[in-house]
């Protein structure tokens, strides 16, 4: 949800942008004007989803169950908006934009842990680690506590056990990849307001 709602955004404004930027707009004022309402657009989408998804379930465990999975999912959305906007402003076509779309999607998809098992496989774990959705997924299985089954020789996936420590590291984690998407973006930003 997060990438389809910003991915086209900024390389189909490029041409205004680059003007405006002439006359003195500033490429992080732009950049964040973007992630703010595009960003909160994809949160609101998150927390809606998951709610309607979960009426007339029992919901997860807990309380605030429902309502942590909720966040887990806003917080995805969120920062998958930003990756949007970040890789709008490093392709240099509209046309580029649904291949690039499916291949996040993709990724993000095989990398969550959501299709297979993924903590016990060497260099596939890590890399895992850059993937936001490996953090949500891991977040919501967190607070449903939903462990996972793996192999027993792999161990458990000990970043989605359950427990409010395990939930708010991998909330902690999401967030701060959140924060480099956004500095990567801005800095995309700027360079597609000068690159020719």
């Amino acid at each position: 949800m997060g990438t389809a709602i910003a991915i086209r955004e900024l390389v189909g404004e490029r041409p205004i942008f680059r003007r405006e930027y002439a006359v003195g707009l500033s490429p992080g004022i732009y950049f964040a004007s973007k992630v703010l309402v595009l960003g909160s657009a994809a949160f609101a989408q998150g927390l809606a989803v998951t709610f309607i998804a979960t009426v007339g379930l029992p919901g997860a465990d807990g309380d605030l169950g429902t309502l942590r999975v909720a966040l887990a999912v806003a917080l995805l959305a969120f920062t998958m908006a930003v990756l949007g906007l970040a890789l709008s402003a490093l392709v240099t076509s509209t046309e580029q934009t649904m291949p690039t779309l499916v291949g996040v999607i993709m990724v993000q998809l095989v990398l969550s842990g959501s299709l297979f098992a993924i903590a016990g496989r060497p260099v596939l774990e890590q890399i895992a680690w850059l993937s936001p959705s490996r953090w949500a997924y891991a977040a919501s299985a967190s607070a449903m506590g939903l462990q996972p089954a793996l192999e027993p020789e792999r161990g458990s996936d000990w970043i989605a056990e359950p427990g409010a420590d395990h939930y708010v590291m991998d909330m902690g984690v999401l967030g701060g990849l959140c924060l480099l998407v956004l500095a990567l973006g801005l800095w995309l930003t700027y360079r597609s307001a000068t690159d020719d």
